[in-house]
């Protein structure tokens, strides 16, 4: 990612707090990705490796439910997700449960695990917002059931 990109990665919601050095050692790390609508970027028994962080567009995730993908949720660049999702840091998941993502037309950013292993190190501060994350993913886990 280029040095301007720092603006973009603000305006991530789960990111827009960190301070300019967090965001270019981030900058300096990150993949970008540009999906066409309906694209499937994760299917069922695809190892969980990366997190990504969404720039525009959402992400769609459906389960496997006997055989019949359902829909489940949406990760987008809002209050809920703070667009962000994937391979939360210090996740022991290995692949997504029966799941598969398809995406609305996407741009997104990718770190993988070996990124995040090293900026814990590197740039402490970020550590609890990956913990928020997934607090904020399980709960609404939970609440879905809840529902159903």
């Amino acid at each position: 990612m280029q040095t301007e990109s720092i603006d973009k990665l603000r305006r991530i919601i789960a990111l827009s707090d960190l301070p300019d050095e967090h965001l270019q050692w981030l900058a300096d790390r990150l993949e970008y990705a540009e999906y066409v609508d309906g694209a499937q970027i994760v299917k069922k028994g695809d190892p969980a490796d990366v997190m990504w962080f969404i720039l525009e567009g959402r992400f769609d995730f459906y389960m496997d439910v006997n055989g019949q993908q359902v829909y489940y949720y949406n990760f987008q660049n809002d209050a809920v997700t703070g667009g962000a999702g994937g391979l939360l840091p210090y996740s022991r998941m290995k692949a997504p449960p029966r799941v598969r993502v398809r995406c609305r037309q996407s741009e997104a950013l990718y770190a993988s695990q070996e990124v995040f292993s090293g900026f814990g190190a590197a740039q402490p501060r970020i550590c609890p917002a990956p913990h928020r994350l997934h607090d904020r993913a399980c709960a609404i886990v939970r609440n879905n059931a809840n529902a159903a």
